[in-house]
């Protein structure tokens, strides 16, 4: 299931998460697991664990240019639910975790970025 590779392996695990209601919390406790200091490597830990590079610059925040939006996406509330599990970050802002969120999807976006293809 992970990483996400497509936007057909997104749409699945959308309709897992609306079929199976325990998922999502499954889900949480799995990404949670993974544990940085500050707040960006957490959340960075996360994302690199769910979502391929490839997968990543076809994505944007909103879904601009004929991208998938994470916003609108489950994504975002897992990412955001499993980093606050880690205890370093379990009181970060929300507004905190989707910053990062979005500069590493631009940092996706733009090539390699600074992550290593899989």
């Amino acid at each position: 299931m992970f990483p996400i590779v497509d936007e057909e392996g997104l749409a699945a695990l959308e309709l897992n998460l609306s079929e199976n209601p325990d998922l999502k919390n499954r889900l949480i406790r799995f990404f949670g697991a993974i544990e940085g200091v500050p707040i960006e490597e957490t959340v960075e830990g996360i994302l690199d664990r769910m979502l391929s590079n490839t997968f990543v610059k076809r994505m944007s925040w909103k879904g601009a240019n004929n991208k998938v939006s994470f916003a609108s996406s489950s994504l975002r509330e897992i990412v955001k639910d499993s980093a606050r599990e880690n205890t370093l970050c379990a009181r970060a802002a929300d507004a905190a975790v989707e910053s990062v969120i979005k500069s590493w999807l631009l940092r996706g976006a733009d090539g390699d970025g600074s992550r290593k293809e899989r």
